[in-house]
This record gives structure tokens, sequence and C-alpha cells, in this order.
């Protein structure tokens, strides 16, 4: 929701709607001029300082992240983006605020943005059913992108799969559900806290990447208009959640 912020990574291959998607997620903001709601989709060779921005002649310049604020900032081809300017993003993406010092002085910025990330599963950039890299060339590929800003990505979408569903609401509908009142339940079944104890056993054990799982399971229940949180919404939120499981970097 636009007051908490929404932060997502797409994966796939070229050619599947990832800039689409995120053209609709921005539109997904709240109404206003451009100003009100920015849209910022910065180039990796900008590096740390086109990010989060430096100092020009004196004088501190804001980055990508700073003029995005409540606006939305896209980050494509991140696992390409340079080691300290992707790995920068964790402390910024959990307190909304960063503080740049250099010699010649130092500024403070805030900033809220959704924050939507795309990257491809391999060098090659294919899906893996037609890749054609080695097991070890997609796993150094993978691995570019730490689990520890993984886990800052709680939504993350799959577009090169075989799932072929689509969202029987229409687009107001989703508009209205995004940017309108609304609180997800707080009560969940016996079989749903099952469920997910199972999961933060065996496949989780960062206790941030568990927090999502509970949040994003009531809000999949908010969306079914559920009244409490069922099996199938922690299995929906556990399914976007597969980057931040132990050692899916290994899978094909």
């Amino acid at each position: 929701r636009e007051r908490e912020g929404v932060v997502l990574c797409f994966v796939g291959p070229p050619g599947v709607g990832k800039s689409s998607l995120v053209r609709a997620a921005h539109a997904l903001l709240p109404t206003g001029g451009p100003e009100s709601k920015p849209f910022l989709a910065p180039h990796p060779a900008g590096g740390t300082g086109g990010l989060l921005g430096s100092w020009r002649r004196g004088e501190a310049v804001p980055g990508a992240w700073a003029m995005a604020d409540q606006g939305l900032l896209f980050l494509d081809e991140f696992s390409e983006w340079p080691r300290p300017a992707r790995e920068s993003l964790r402390h910024i993406m959990d307190t909304g605020t960063l503080h740049l010092h250099r010699a010649e002085g130092s500024a403070l910025w805030t900033s809220h943005p959704w924050i939507v990330a795309a990257m491809n599963l391999c060098a090659c950039g294919q899906h893996p059913e037609r890749c054609a890299c080695d097991p070890s060339e997609r796993r150094k590929h993978r691995r570019k992108v730490s689990a520890p800003l993984l886990e800052r990505f709680p939504i993350q979408l799959d577009l090169g799969g075989k799932d072929a569903s689509e969202c029987l609401r229409s687009w107001e509908d989703c508009q209205s559900w995004v940017q309108g009142p609304g609180a997800p339940p707080e009560t969940w079944s016996t079989g749903a806290r099952r469920l997910a104890n199972t999961m933060e056993k065996h496949a989780m054990n960062s206790k941030r990447v568990q927090g999502h799982l509970h949040s994003l399971a009531a809000a999949h229940a908010h969306w079914a208009e559920r009244d409490h949180v069922a099996e199938d919404d922690v299995q929906a939120a556990f399914d976007v959640l597969w980057m931040n499981r132990s050692g899916w970097w290994r899978s094909p």
C-alpha cells in the first residue's frame, strides 16, 4: 500500500513484459501531477553516485533514490549494478534516510519510493528451459545479489514461467485495493499457522523473511476478501518469497 511502500523484484527473460509491468505499478500510485509521483529509471553505469547522490562543485546533488520520493524507482538489470551501489540500498530501504558525508560537507535526504528491481536469472538472459549457461555460470550470476539484499525484496515474481492465469478484477478495482483503506485480517486458521511454522523451520531462517511471510499471507487473505488467513494464503506468500529460500540459486 502507498503509505507503507512497495518493494519487489521481477525476474524473467527479455520480452516477457517486465518494463510494462513496472509502468503499470507506477500507475497504481495515488493520482497527481508528475512531480507528485516521479518515475526514475537510472542506468547501472551511473553507479553509487547516480543512485544515492554525489558532490559537484561543492554542492550536494541527490541521486535517483532521493528524487523518486513518493514515486517509483525502477532498477533494471539489477544484477549488473556495481555491488557497492546495490548493497548501499540495504540501509536506506530500512530507514528511508541517507546521510552523505564528504570532505566538502554533508547532506541528508529522506525518500519513500516504491522500489522495483528487474533482473535475469542467468548471463544469457533466458528462462531455465532455454538457458545456455552451465550450472557454475548460473550460480555465479545469481549470487551477485546477496541474500541480505534479497531479504529487503519481499515480493519476487518469476515472469518466465507457464502460469497463464489472469487477474479477475478490473484495473479500477486493483487501484482501489492498493490505494484505499482497509486492514488485513489478524485471525489465522490452525492449518495456516501450522503450514507457516513448517515453512519457517525448513526453508526460511531469517526473522525478516519470516515476517514477510506473515505480512504477505495476511495481505493475500485481504485480497481474497477472507476474514482469516487460510493455508492458500500462506502458500501464495511462500511462492513469491522463492529467492529468500535457502539455496535457491542452485535450482535449474
